[in-house]
């Protein structure tokens, strides 16, 4: 799944995604440590950020924001 997420990737400059347990962690850890085991738990309703400096592929992107439902809600950003 992850490497060919990658293939159909490498002429993309940016993506959104969405998904479910334990695919989008494991897809957050093969973007950020480009290896299938995250370093992360995305629970339901959870976000991420992760920027790539250059193209897009595995191990090159940067977390720069994990957001869990709590954390999203506070901010008035996921309903109750």
């Amino acid at each position: 799944l992850t490497a060919s997420c990658c293939a159909m990737l490498r002429a993309v400059t940016g993506v959104d995604g969405v998904g479910h347990e334990p695919s989008l962690s494991r897809l957050a850890g093969w973007f950020t440590g480009g290896r299938e085991k995250s370093i992360v738990t995305l629970k339901k309703g959870a976000a991420c950020i992760i920027d790539f400096p250059g193209k897009i592929a595995a191990g090159k992107g940067v977390l720069h924001g994990l957001f869990q439902p709590r954390d999203l809600r506070r901010q008035k950003m996921f309903p109750t």
